[in-house]
């Protein structure tokens, strides 16, 4: 048997003094502020696709570019990412040539370095 609890104001939820309810629905983040500049976009696009794996700046540019967001904002914002190391695509490359040659061994007999994905392009 479930006991109901009644409230101090006689509904059956707690008060919440820390958020008054002023009756309006609450503002989206999206609707809080003017819609954020085409870097601003390029950045978060980059944070989140940096999040799960890393990737080289080919990868993210061509995130970037499908998503609309112009070359000159993405250029900036790739060459800060790489300036404060965020991109790091020799560190991208040996990192992948060495899971595979540990996951696998060397495949087919060519050297680790002939499998460095397309993706990549040496700086």
């Amino acid at each position: 048997m479930t006991r109901r609890t009644e409230w101090q104001d006689g509904s059956g939820r707690p008060e919440r003094p820390d958020r008054p309810d002023s009756g309006a629905p609450s503002l989206s983040r999206a609707e809080q502020g003017p819609p954020p500049g085409p870097e601003e976009q390029a950045r978060a696009i980059c944070l989140r696709l940096l999040t799960g794996t890393p990737r080289t700046r080919k990868q993210l540019a061509e995130a970037l570019r499908t998503r609309g967001i112009p070359d000159d904002a993405a250029r900036e914002v790739l060459s800060r990412f790489e300036d404060v190391g965020l991109i790091d695509d020799a560190a991208f490359a040996e990192a992948w040539v060495e899971s595979r040659h540990h996951s696998r061994g060397s495949p087919g007999g060519r050297s680790p370095v002939s499998c460095v994905p397309r993706a990549w392009t040496p700086p």
